[in-house]
């Protein structure tokens, strides 16, 4: 769900192709090659228009000093194994945009042929919004589910030490209407681990369910949080789900559990290890593309009418973030602290940031 810390009308407003470009030319100065600096740069600007600012161009600094300590693998060679409607992918320590990408291209290849593809990847580094994937999916005519694993980031309902991961699940649909595709992307934390490091770049204060402190009690104040674990969304219902998740990611990839993973901003000299798990479905195998559309656009009217009757805004998945993207145009709002973040981090890669007299 789109992030809503700090409104986009109170933000500077950016080229997005610009900021994009830049953000290219960023990671290709870090020594990323031109192909998976495209890729990841539109993963981050995917999220950063769509407001979900946790995934979008904060992330851009944890990539770049990854790639130049040594912890994503530069010259990967991934290997694949096919069999069946199913692949399983080593990534090799790969930049986890390009990993997530491929696994996605497999599982779509195998759903043409046979109605429904899988692909499990292993030794990925952090692959950002799953949304991203998902969606491009949905645009080809696909049903997508997607997970991942991540290390340890949340505690129990009860409150405590972090044992599992934020562990987020993703699934899309295509859409038959204009105003974009019907995605759900959700961590199985009460929010993702972004949200947190955002409020404090923003001096807010969190929700008391969101977090514990590292007394495990919780906590509004989003620094003890990051020291202390997030909470899972909807108590056992979300420590369950990121729970099978893990096992399903890394049980069937044959790659490490959470507890393994090296977390995405610590020892940036080692690859983190994460596993994912892409399911793609073509319609046409199933009731039918048409079908599908019907339902998709008779629950989307049904849901519309009934947030309408209580005025509150439209609750279809994913349909908030595709209008935020639409309205904004070619235009991209990131945070005044984030731009001096990124022009930090422009200096020092010798790229700097295109729009310095907005400091």
């Amino acid at each position: 769900m789109t992030d809503a810390l700090v409104s986009a009308a109170t933000q500077p407003q950016f080229d997005s192709v610009l900021v994009k470009r830049w953000a290219q030319d960023v990671l290709c100065a870090a020594g990323l090659a031109p192909s998976d600096a495209r890729i990841t740069a539109d993963l981050l600007l995917f999220s950063q228009i769509r407001g979900v600012i946790s995934h979008g161009l904060s992330l851009l600094g944890p990539y770049v000093e990854r790639i130049r300590d040594g912890g994503t693998n530069l010259v990967p060679v991934p290997r694949h194994k096919a069999n069946g409607g199913v692949c399983v992918i080593d990534a090799d320590d790969a930049i986890g945009s390009v990993c997530a990408m491929r696994a996605s291209e497999a599982a779509a290849d195998s759903a043409r042929s046979n109605g429904i593809g899988m692909a499990v990847v292993r030794n990925a580094n952090h692959i950002g919004a799953l949304a991203f994937y998902v969606q491009g999916l949905a645009a080809q005519g696909l049903v997508a589910i997607m997970a991942t694993n991540a290390d340890p980031s949340m505690a129990p309902p009860e409150g405590g030490p972090p044992l599992l991961g934020s562990n987020p699940l993703a699934v899309a649909v295509p859409d038959p209407r204009a105003e974009g595709r019907i995605v759900l992307d959700m961590a199985t934390t009460a929010v993702a681990h972004g949200r947190l490091v955002a409020a404090l770049r923003q001096d807010q204060a969190i929700p008391e369910h969101w977090a514990v402190d590292s007394a495990g009690l919780p906590t509004t104040d989003p620094a003890e949080a990051l020291k202390g674990a997030l909470l899972p969304a909807a108590g056992y219902k979300g420590y369950g789900l990121a729970f099978m998740i893990d096992l399903l990611t890394a049980g069937l990839s044959g790659g490490q559990i959470g507890r393994d993973i090296v977390p995405l901003k610590a020892s940036t000299d080692k690859p983190q290890g994460i596993s994912v798990l892409v399911i793609a479905i073509d319609p046409e195998y199933c009731s039918g593309a048409e079908h599908l559309s019907l339902a998709v656009t008779a629950l989307e009217d049904h849901v519309a009418a009934g947030a309408a009757a209580g005025k509150i805004p439209p609750v279809a998945p994913g349909v908030p973030e595709s209008q935020r993207a639409m309205r904004s145009g070619r235009d991209v709002a990131v945070d005044l602290r984030l731009v001096e973040e990124l022009s930090r981090l422009g200096k020092d890669v010798a790229v700097p940031w295109p729009f310095e007299r907005s400091l």
